[in-house]
């Protein structure tokens, strides 16, 4: 059973983590004439293409479809303006934590997510290294179909109980925004 499920994981230069830090999720001024909800939508689109964000080169590029319906965008900006002066701290959260040293410390199985092509999921395969056995790597489709969590304890080649835990981890992290694929 796996104990953690890990949508991505970041192993970031303490440069990058500046820019990250700096740039990822900036402050929300308010706007008389509402510009900046456009805004912050044109930033949930751009979050979707590009790897941060804000980075426009071909490197910086989501090699997925991209998930900008309106059905699935309009939900996060509204959590994001529910809270515009902190909507940021989870992410630079997971940006500065250690997570090297995190996964020398696990002991118990783990599920990571990994889309195929997608930049922001770079640095999964090594985190599988690190884990060894003690990990499942679950490649997602690039074609921006959603997991149905009661199959990814049916992953072909790979004997896993699922738990409810795990369902709602994976259905939380979004399993990649893609349909898992066995790894």
């Amino acid at each position: 059973m796996h104990r953690l499920v890990l949508d991505g994981v970041f192993f970031l230069a303490a440069s990058e983590r500046r820019a990250l830090r700096k740039q990822y999720c900036p402050a929300i001024t308010p706007m008389r004439d509402g510009t900046h909800f456009v805004s912050l939508w044109r930033r949930l689109v751009d979050q979707e293409l590009s790897w941060p964000w804000y980075e426009r080169d071909q490197a910086s590029v989501r090699r997925r479809t991209p998930e900008i319906s309106a059905s699935r965008l309009h939900p996060m900006l509204v959590d994001i303006m529910k809270q515009p002066r902190h909507y940021g701290a989870l992410c630079i959260a997971a940006f500065e934590y250690p997570v090297k040293d995190m996964l020398e410390e696990i002991r118990h199985p783990v599920l990571l997510a990994q889309a195929a092509g997608d930049i922001r999921y770079q640095w999964v395969s090594k985190a599988a290294r690190r884990l060894a056995e003690r990990s499942v790597l679950a490649r997602c489709a690039p074609d921006g179909r959603r997991a149905d969590a009661r199959r990814v304890g049916q992953l072909p080649g790979r004997a896993m109980k699922v738990s409810h835990h795990l369902m709602i981890g994976v259905v939380l992290a979004g399993a990649c925004g893609s349909r898992l694929l066995a790894g």
